[in-house]
């Protein structure tokens, strides 16, 4: 068996040990595939991806205005984490007519630099050679890696700032430094810049680190203090743009309310998202502001939770389910094709990953930061609904023990036939 080694000793072999050549070669082929289907295959599934046209507004006002908004005439928002109008902006400026094109390739080289992180992070834990190649081709042919970074979301770019953050999680682990630490709490705080949500997942990351690093748990404790620190100190010029703006403190957005409504309201039948009349956002005329909008939404989910506990607990069971469900639901992307690469995509990896968790079990301290990560987020969508955008991020935290598993069996097929 492909034996794991202790992660001290993990940290000290360089990842140029897979090869240049290779690293290169599954770039290469990576990006080709990006810019295929950018080419042969995005245009027929664009109109139906909306929120595109809501960062676009975002990153233009902030270039033009100076102003993070969707629309100046509503006022600022809080809507969505600034970081990827911040992305996009350099694109905006420097190629005011054609940015499509160019933000896009700039997607690209985030997506490959994210299985370039995969394979540093894949490295870290298994020691092999083979996972961390295995990892890096993985990711870099990986449908739904494709998909999304063809694109004008925010998912490729959280997907990379989290495993980022993850990462830089291991190397806290390892050194116990003070500036690892503070690292790690710099990447945490520009992960949040760029979607709020993993502010959920954070200290549950952090719970995984101190239990990882037990045996100098004062250590890990004084850097984690300081992690939060440097975090908190990111996080700061937002949180006191929107006390400004709104009059509250908050480090996240304004979308609390409405998702918890979208996913606990009487016309939810399914655990996914749903969107009722109520959630329509209303006019300017109207007089609600968007952080009033979120806070009666969030009180009729709340209210629904109240009168109907039994339906919200069977949502939650439901989505017990669903999160993972490797198939579309959403019936612009449900032909036969589109199932079938889904199937063939998620079927593999869900199940490479659980033989992965399984043949490191004895290692079980080195994966706690990827579970602590990938079960909060689980946890987080029981209540706030599920969609596959929701679930593709830590989709990515699942390569290493999937490629882990594979390479094991590789090296068994192989020792077998010699």
């Amino acid at each position: 068996m492909n034996q794991p080694f202790d992660m001290k000793m993990a940290a000290n072999r360089p990842i140029r040990r897979m090869g240049i050549g290779f690293l290169l070669f599954a770039c290469l082929l990576g990006y080709v595939l990006r810019f295929a289907f950018l080419v042969e295959g995005s245009q027929q599934f664009s109109a139906e991806l909306g929120d595109q046209q809501r960062y676009l507004a975002e990153a233009r006002n902030l270039l033009e205005h100076g102003t993070f908004a969707i629309s100046i005439d509503q006022g600022p928002t809080a809507f969505d984490g600034p970081g990827y109008a911040v992305f996009l902006v350099p694109f905006l400026r420097l190629f005011p007519e054609v940015y499509v094109g160019p933000a896009i390739a700039g997607q690209a080289v985030v997506s490959l630099l994210t299985a370039w992180l995969l394979a540093q992070l894949t490295w870290r834990i298994t020691q092999s050679i083979l996972a961390a190649r295995i990892a890096l081709l993985w990711w870099c042919i990986y449908p739904f890696s494709i998909f999304y970074s063809a694109f004008l979301l925010s998912e490729t770019l959280y997907t990379a700032v989290l495993c980022a953050s993850v990462f830089c999680a291991y190397g806290f682990m390892q050194n116990l430094t003070s500036r690892s630490a503070i690292v790690f709490g710099i990447m945490l705080g520009l992960t949040s810049l760029v979607r709020p949500t993993v502010n959920f997942c954070i200290p549950f990351l952090f719970l995984a680190v101190l239990v990882s690093c037990w045996d100098r748990r004062k250590e890990a404790i004084r850097g984690l203090i300081m992690a939060g620190i440097a975090l908190a100190v990111v996080l700061i010029p937002w949180t006191a743009r929107n006390y400004t703006v709104f009059g509250r403190i908050l480090p996240g957005s304004t979308q609390a309310g409405r998702m918890l409504f979208l996913a606990n309201n009487p016309d939810n039948k399914t655990g996914y998202v749903v969107i009722p009349r109520d959630a329509v956002p209303p006019s300017p005329d109207f007089g609600e502001t968007e952080l009033q909008y979120n806070d009666r939404l969030g009180a009729l989910a709340k209210e629904f939770i109240r009168e109907n506990p039994g339906q919200f607990v069977k949502l939650c069971l439901m989505r017990l389910i669903v999160f993972w469900w490797p198939m579309p639901v959403y019936e612009k992307f449900s032909s036969f094709p589109l199932v079938l690469l889904s199937l063939l995509s998620l079927l593999p990896l869900f199940g490479a990953a659980l033989g992965g968790f399984v043949m490191l079990k004895k290692k079980w301290k080195l994966l706690l930061p990827i579970l602590s990560v990938v079960l909060s987020t689980w946890l987080l969508h029981l209540v706030f609904g599920v969609s596959m955008r929701y679930r593709f991020p830590i989709e990515s935290l699942l390569i290493p023990p999937a490629a882990y598993c594979l390479s094991d069996c590789i090296r068994r097929y192989c020792s077998g036939r010699v």
